[in-house]
């Protein structure tokens, strides 16, 4: 189950993960986004790390590749009527 806490930093995810899921924005777009900073922002990412919400690959100098999963839809049932409209 996704955390209410980082439900915001997930929904922003999706918006820039597209079609294919891949998300390249960096952690400073992402806490403007949503109104946080880059410190919760990276606590946010471990967290959903850690529900297998997305798979982070860190790069060397660069941002790095965050991949959002599929959700488990008996779990998460009100998130996923946002990746997957009636």
């Amino acid at each position: 189950i996704i955390p209410p806490s980082t439900h915001g930093l997930w929904l922003s995810l999706l918006w820039y993960g597209g079609g294919n899921g891949q998300v390249w924005a960096s952690r400073a777009t992402l806490a403007e986004m949503i109104g946080q900073s880059e410190r919760t922002v990276s606590r946010g990412l471990r967290a959903l790390e850690s529900y297998r919400a997305i798979v982070t690959k860190e790069r060397n100098g660069n941002t790095s590749l965050i991949q959002m999963q599929p959700l488990d839809r008996s779990v998460n049932t009100a998130l996923d009527r946002y990746v997957n409209p009636p």
